[in-house]
């Protein structure tokens, strides 16, 4: 079976241009988040952009190592059903805390 030289070249031009594209969705998805909640940081306090940026960073990182480990530790000792369990458990525990401290704070009179 004989290809086409020229037709190999546009496949492959097609595919490398499909991945650049998905990867330029897949940034712009991931970033979007970030970029809302730095914006909220930052107008906590303005002239500490920088402090504030790592401080985001480090406990957004630290965050998702933790949920890599449990989630790992989880499926090996129970796989899909225990990290569905784990999933919807540390949902809970956001939630809680999210209603919790927002039922603390009192409204400006």
């Amino acid at each position: 079976m004989t290809t086409d030289k020229n037709s190999l070249t546009q496949r492959s031009t097609v595919l490398t241009l499909a991945i650049a594209c998905g990867s330029a969705v897949a940034n712009v998805y991931y970033n979007q988040p970030l970029l809302a909640d730095m914006e909220r940081v930052y107008n906590l306090v303005p002239n500490a952009e920088s402090r504030l940026n790592t401080v985001y960073m480090v406990i957004n990182y630290t965050g998702g190592a933790l949920g890599y480990f449990l989630s790992t530790y989880t499926w090996g000792l129970w796989q899909w059903k225990g990290v569905c369990a784990l999933g919807f458990f540390l949902l809970a525990v956001a939630f809680i805390a999210h209603f919790s401290v927002r039922n603390r704070k009192s409204p400006a009179v």
